[in-house]
């Protein structure tokens, strides 16, 4: 894993400042202001830009907890989901989350809220993850029965906040419904992609033991409501060896099969040389 540096856990602090500064605006001046004759709460321009902000908190809550002092942490929670030990044995390079979350909210959300004074469908696009990110936070705080890194600030601003802007911009607003679902519908299909994203990382060291055995470890992304797929790929590296590798099928059965050092389990599964006629294959050891 590469080493830590000050900016992976100062950058939710830093998001955090821009946050109370950009709120203050959005509260006190008619910088983001679409029209000036409705109150601010019903000016959908001005909801649009109200959304990143409220984002950056949302990021403050999830990533700065470990740096606060307090035993909740979106890496360790994220690399236990997908059968990593924790850091800094984790696979996944702490400079990836800010990378993903910097990328989409500081530069993608505040670009939608501008082109929304153009385009309502855009401006809004990102309530809809905020509404979806809210409800997942809040139904896995729910079925769990504890905190998770995320749910406050989804309890509080989130989920109540798009209910508003679906009131003030549809129900009470000038657009239809429809306007405003696809606008919410195209920002909550972002949120699976989204998690995808943030969890999608490959680890393409080797390490080779005994017996010509060689290990990589990497994961694939956590498909939302689908099968998450951590994997191990391991054979025998020894050309006398046939290049022969164990595969484990959808029902579980166990099949050696020619391979150039392509093989899926989970990675709790442990892997040993063995020797099947003669020739070096991998074995798999159940957990």
């Amino acid at each position: 894993m590469v080493p830590p540096t000050w900016f992976d856990a100062a950058w939710p602090f830093i998001g955090l400042g821009g946050a109370i500064v950009m709120v203050a605006v959005l509260l006190t001046t008619d910088t983001f202001r679409g029209n000036v004759v409705v109150s601010r709460w019903r000016d959908p321009v001005w909801l649009g830009w109200l959304a990143v902000p409220l984002y950056w908190v949302h990021q403050f809550e999830e990533y700065s907890l470990p740096v606060l002092g307090f035993n909740y942490s979106i890496q360790e929670m994220i690399c236990k989901n997908l059968g990593f030990a924790p850091y800094p044995d984790c696979p996944i390079p702490l400079s990836f989350y800010p990378v993903v979350n910097i990328a989409l909210m500081w530069f993608g959300a505040p670009l939608a809220a501008y082109l929304g004074r153009r385009n309502v469908l855009i401006g809004l696009s990102f309530w809809g993850l905020l509404l979806a990110n809210g409800l997942l936070h809040t139904a896995g705080g729910v079925a769990q029965g504890a905190y998770n890194t995320g749910l406050w600030s989804s309890v509080i601003l989130f989920v109540p906040l798009s209910l508003w802007v679906i009131y003030a911009c549809a129900i009470r607003g000038p657009y239809s419904g429809k306007v405003v679902g696809v606008a919410f519908a195209a920002g909550a299909l972002a949120c699976p992609a989204f998690h995808r994203l943030r969890v999608f990382q490959e680890r393409g060291d080797r390490q080779c033991g005994p017996a010509g055995l060689c290990r990589r470890d990497r994961f694939h992304a956590d498909h939302l409501g689908g099968p998450r797929e951590p994997v191990l790929q391991a054979c025998a590296t020894d050309p006398a060896a046939g290049f022969l590798a164990a595969v484990v099928g959808p029902d579980g059965t166990l099949t050696m099969v020619p391979s150039a050092c392509q093989l899926t389990i989970p990675t709790q599964w442990a892997v040993a040389a063995s020797d099947v006629d003669g020739m070096g294959a991998a074995r798999l050891l159940a957990p």
